[in-house]
């Protein structure tokens, strides 16, 4: 029987911005922080982060809630200067490139894929391949999905253990704050 070779594993939080809750809501914003759960130093290759534009994604039928967009009327003007100040890309472009960079780090790591909630971010993601990729495959494996908010309360780390830095509700300071809560209950 031929052994299996067992690569390195590598952590991935996923962290979105959207327009609407639902599964099919547009994306203002997606981020992928690679991290070890062991180190507090950052995976050397980086990081990706993509600002969407929000043409492309009414133009896929993506959707937008009137709920949603009230909440992000009540952000600090700090967030919402964010992604005015972004470069901006079709939705399409930004999960092709996605989909690469997770594949990319599959050929040399096992993927463990982490967000805050297992229902909202990661669905909409994986919608976003199956959809307008064509993908069947997800770039991980179903059972390397792992749920932060869950990991952290199950050991007692709150959001408010870990000093946040960075710009509230943008995808990339959001993915940095939930690691170091993921590390600091590892």
């Amino acid at each position: 029987m031929e052994k299996i070779e067992q690569k390195p594993r590598i952590e991935v939080m996923l962290d979105m911005e959207t327009c609407d809750v639902a599964e099919t809501a547009a994306i203002l914003e997606v981020a992928l922080v690679p991290f070890f759960l062991d180190s507090t130093e950052e995976y050397d290759d980086g990081s990706i982060c993509h600002t969407i534009d929000l043409t492309s994604c009414f133009m896929e039928g993506m959707t937008f809630d009137s709920d949603t967009q009230r909440w992000w009327m009540e952000r600090p003007a700090k967030a919402k200067w964010h992604f005015s100040m972004q470069e901006h890309h079709t939705i399409r472009h930004s999960m092709e490139k996605i989909y690469n960079y997770l594949e990319f780090l599959g050929e040399t790591y096992e993927v463990h894929m982490w967000c805050r909630g297992l229902n909202f971010d990661l669905p909409k993601l994986e919608r976003c391949f199956r959809v307008l990729l064509e993908k069947k495959e997800m770039p991980y494996r179903w059972w390397n999905v792992e749920d932060a908010r869950c990991y952290c309360r199950n050991r007692g780390v709150h959001s408010s253990d870990v000093e946040f830095t960075g710009t509230p509700h943008t995808a990339e300071s959001d993915c940095k704050h939930q690691i170091k809560l993921v590390q600091k209950a590892w």
